[in-house]
């Protein structure tokens, strides 16, 4: 080990490897910021954007599901699926429980920016005639931006080194309220940017 707490590439054949905490923070939207810049990272990271992207369009499809919280079970089930993508992508043991607890989470944290709960827009849906125009209008554009900003702040967590048990709730809210903030403003591009 040297001085700075990395292996060096001769004392276990692979190359030096950066402590947790030195590792250099990536945005997940610019793959270029990564350190090295290789094949390997922009590879990487047209693959995260494909999970990413793919999910936040299943995410907008749960939304048009007509059946009050049976939208909000596919949606969840869809979020679920893209952040154990993502932990394969990133070589991280998936951890559904943890996973599961902190989407919850940030959920909670953005739930009052739109005003209702989750459940009371999916609820919203049994009021005869306006319920399923405003769901339609609205479930949809809602999971998919929930759904991209999930993946967003994932892949940023796991592109720093994270896994699920070094999930810090007050950065991981912080970055997942920005990235719902952008894609609500930006819902028409969100699935296709």
């Amino acid at each position: 080990m040297n001085d700075d707490g990395a292996v060096a590439s001769g004392e276990t054949g692979e190359p030096d490897t950066p402590r947790s905490d030195e590792v250099k923070e990536l945005d997940v939207a610019a793959p270029n910021d990564a350190e090295e810049g290789g094949v390997a990272d922009s590879a990487l990271q047209r693959d995260v954007d494909a999970v990413i992207k793919r999910h936040a369009v299943y995410g907008v499809a749960s939304g048009v599901i007509p059946i009050p919280l049976v939208d909000l079970t596919a949606a969840s089930t869809v979020q679920m699926r893209m952040i154990a993508q993502l932990a394969e992508l990133y070589g991280i043991s998936f951890s559904q429980q943890v996973a599961k607890s902190t989407a919850s989470s940030l959920l909670a944290s953005v739930i009052p920016l739109t005003g209702f709960g989750a459940a009371s827009f999916s609820l919203m849906r049994s009021v005869p005639i306006a319920g399923p125009v405003l769901g339609l209008a609205t479930m949809p554009a809602l999971y998919g931006a929930i759904t991209y900003a999930l993946g967003r702040t994932f892949a940023w967590h796991f592109s720093k080194g994270g896994t699920f048990d070094t999930v810090d709730p007050k950065a991981f809210r912080a970055r997942f309220t920005g990235e719902f903030s952008k894609a609500r403003k930006t819902e028409d591009n969100v699935v296709a940017a």
